[in-house]
């Protein structure tokens, strides 16, 4: 199959946030080491390959790069619908916002889970 010669869209997704934290708090669970859901975005068809940035509010970028689509979620965080991408590209930055996220959310379910049954 030959590649396709079309470059890829570009999109811009921006959250509410102001801070990287609150982000992480509110929607951290749609970034993991290989993909990312981009909650607001409109839908594109599965392979489509993306140029994105996903930005807070104040226009303080959070991850950019390029990722290809692999679907698209009518409730993907609550009620919200988001577009689905495996990141094919990420500069330095953005890797390191999303190992950060991924860290965080790791340390959370260690501290979160139950504690061992009592032993008979």
């Amino acid at each position: 199959m030959a590649e396709d010669p079309r470059p890829p869209v570009a999109i811009r997704v921006v959250r509410p946030y102001k801070t990287e934290d609150e982000l992480l708090e509110a929607e951290g669970e749609t970034i993991t080491k290989t993909t990312v859901v981009l909650l607001g975005a409109l839908h594109r068809p599965q392979g489509v390959v993306l140029r994105f940035e996903l930005t807070l509010a104040t226009g303080e970028p959070l991850i950019r790069g390029e990722g290809r689509v692999t679907a698209y979620r009518e409730r993907a965080h609550g009620d919200q619908p988001g577009l689905a991408l495996r990141f094919t590209r990420l500069d330095p930055k953005s890797k390191a916002f999303v190992d950060r996220a991924v860290a965080q959310r790791e340390a959370a379910q260690v501290t979160e889970a139950p504690p061992p049954a009592p032993s008979s």
